[in-house]
């Protein structure tokens, strides 16, 4: 049976599990790890308000090399003080020091993203978190049921877990792209309370990976709404390990044919995440699309969608 989990794309592996977070004894902690390290690209909320992780993930996500992610849900830290952003600190740390002592090999915190979501203005159960994240550590895996165990960790309010897949040949070379996403509710564009997880194995630069996830995100779902609030931990990051192969034939290093069908299959994945988000919305029965023609460009089109928002409301981060 194929594997159309986060860990399909060729050098992942992940692990979900039960660390304490929520009171309803449900899964809370996910970890996400690339061995080889990735190249990464990442989107974030421009609330002006914004959780501990972002503020932590923005600075990390400017390394060379990615190594893990690191997820809580359940607790959002945000309106936590400088406290909810060393505990944020220590969630990479403790990633970087449990993957250390079972890979022999030295990680360090700056390479580890961390993502929270949940309550605002509780500390995290910062122990429980740690402890957890070594038991992630020892479970790590590159199973289908472990990519499944990831998604159903960074659930809150959703129903059911949301990923996609898509498989394409570039270069001769079979590349995988997958994707897992938490989201039923405060969902408007700028992709409030929305976190996404891409995986692929593609070798392909930083800017231009860069450049694909935020045109992707842009044209789903950051037009995504379904309550118009807009909240302070969304984040959306897409990690390549290279591994897939095409990398021997040089890799995508400029905007050609081959960057042209990444970039394409990647939009379908992010589109597939957002129509799930939309049809699991807080008590949604039905989904609608509403399609704009005649526009003068493309930022006229989405002021008469959402005349109070700007156009392009994404901040990208890379190197």
């Amino acid at each position: 049976m194929a594997n159309n989990t986060i860990t399909a794309p060729e050098g992942f592996l992940a692990a979900g599990l039960q660390c304490g977070i929520k009171k309803s004894g449900k899964s809370d902690l996910a970890l996400l790890v690339c061995p080889a390290g990735a190249n990464t690209a990442a989107v974030f909320t421009t609330n002006k308000v914004v959780s501990a992780a972002v503020q932590v993930c923005k600075e990390h996500v400017r390394s060379p090399r990615i190594y893990a992610v690191v997820v809580n849900s359940g607790n959002a830290n945000t309106c936590t003080g400088r406290k909810g952003i060393k505990n944020a600190i220590t969630m990479c740390s403790q990633t970087a020091h449990s993957l250390t002592e079972i890979r022999d090999t030295r990680y360090e915190p700056r390479n580890i993203l961390v993502a929270s979501t949940g309550i605002i203005g509780k500390q995290l159960p910062i122990e429980k978190i740690t402890a957890g994240i070594s038991k992630a550590a020892a479970k790590l895996s590159a199973s289908s049921k472990a990519g499944l165990d990831f998604a159903r960790a960074i659930m809150t309010t959703d129903t059911k877990p949301k990923q996609a897949v898509r498989r394409l040949e570039i270069s001769g070379t079979n590349v995988t792209i997958a994707g897992a996403v938490k989201g039923a509710g405060m969902i408007a564009p700028n992709m409030a309370t929305t976190l996404c997880f891409i995986t692929t194995d593609v070798a392909i630069t930083k800017p231009l990976l860069a450049k694909a996830l935020k045109a992707a995100i842009g044209n789903s779902l950051n037009r995504l709404t379904v309550d118009g609030h807009q909240s302070t931990n969304d984040t959306a990051m897409i990690l390549a390990s290279g591994l897939a192969g095409n990398a021997e034939r040089i890799g995508i290093v400029s905007q050609c044919p081959r960057y042209k069908r990444f970039a394409h299959a990647l939009a379908e994945v992010c589109d597939d995440l957002a129509r799930q988000m939309a049809l699991d919305a807080e008590g949604a029965t039905r989904m609608f699309k509403v399609v704009i023609k005649g526009a003068a460009t493309k930022r006229v089109q989405l002021q008469r969608l959402m005349p109070q928002r700007p156009a392009e409301p994404w901040q990208i981060i890379h190197c």
